[in-house]
């Protein structure tokens, strides 16, 4: 979005419509004379979206955290639409000139539950008031390295819960009995379906190039707890799933574009690519249990 002067109001969806232009139509699409580009975002989440991420990096910079930035996508589960993008806290700060919304990939910590939960339930072996003990699990690590043993947030157990009550909890050792169980694979090709590959750092410490192709039973254990990277446009792309009955749409920030005399070149519709990713009925499951606030009661 412009004004006079061509101020930048949203630097990171800006950014975000200037790379899908050049996608549809050349490297020079971006400076093309003549393109009238209507844009999905709307003002007033973006505004919203961009006061509660830099109120939110505050709040942890008054803890003591050394955090800096924060990114946060809203997409239209219905039309696949980008609604508002925040790709950094603030652009003055470290870090700023970059849209941390899209890339580079990062811990999404717990919300990697969400892919976990969904294969479950869509492999069959379990409901949504499945039984699942949150008591201590240790891992067999490979030669030279420890054991994983995963812990919950607060350190301790807490018996015997509902699936639905263990996702929405978060509690850590349940999610990752689950995932186990079913195979973590199964995690993997879930993740991928509903549009959010997870990404491994290629060549750590560094870690200037990812990749995200790795065959299933490369990623262990520690991937229902955000132990892979994801970005905020994947991990709202995978909830849009969710949300829409189980379509993955194509996502977007450019619903029109017009040339210079007003003729229509391109118009965005809700129906192009759309695809049946998972089981409607899965979708509906894992919107109840998400939306029902009692499984967040202990």
């Amino acid at each position: 979005m412009f004004r006079d002067a061509n101020v930048v109001l949203a630097p990171g969806f800006i950014a975000y419509v200037v790379d899908e232009l050049k996608a549809k139509y050349g490297a020079d699409a971006a400076n093309r004379d003549g393109f009238r580009v209507t844009t999905t975002l709307n003002w007033t989440m973006q505004q919203t979206a961009q006061q509660l991420i830099a109120a939110n990096v505050a709040s942890y910079q008054s803890w003591g955290a050394n955090v800096h930035q924060g990114a946060m996508v809203g997409i239209d589960p219905k039309t696949g639409a980008v609604l508002s993008m925040v790709g950094s806290a603030s652009p003055a700060d470290a870090g700023g000139q970059y849209n941390f919304a899209v890339w580079p990939p990062r811990n999404p910590g717990s919300s990697m539950k969400m892919f976990n939960y969904t294969a479950a339930i869509a492999s069959g072996k379990y409901t949504m008031v499945t039984p699942i003990a949150d008591t201590q699990i240790t891992f067999t690590a490979q030669p030279g390295q420890k054991p994983y043993q995963p812990r919950n947030y607060d350190g301790g157990y807490h018996g015997t819960c509902q699936l639905q009550q263990c996702f929405l909890n978060s509690y850590n050792i349940p999610a990752v009995k689950v995932e186990v169980s079913q195979g973590i694979p199964n995690v993997v090709t879930m993740a991928r379906a509903m549009g959010a590959p997870p990404w491994r750092c290629a060549n750590p410490p560094s870690c200037d190039h990812f990749i995200n192709d790795e065959p299933l039973d490369s990623y262990g254990p520690s991937l229902t707890l955000g132990g892979y990277g994801e970005t905020p446009l994947q991990m709202a792309t995978g909830a849009s799933v969710l949300a829409s009955g189980g379509l993955l749409r194509q996502i977007h920030g450019i619903a029109a574009i017009a040339n210079s005399d007003g003729a229509s070149i391109y118009k965005s519709s809700p129906d192009t690519g759309v695809k049946q990713v998972i089981d409607p009925r899965v979708a509906f499951i894992m919107d109840q249990i998400m939306s029902d606030d009692s499984n967040r009661q202990a």
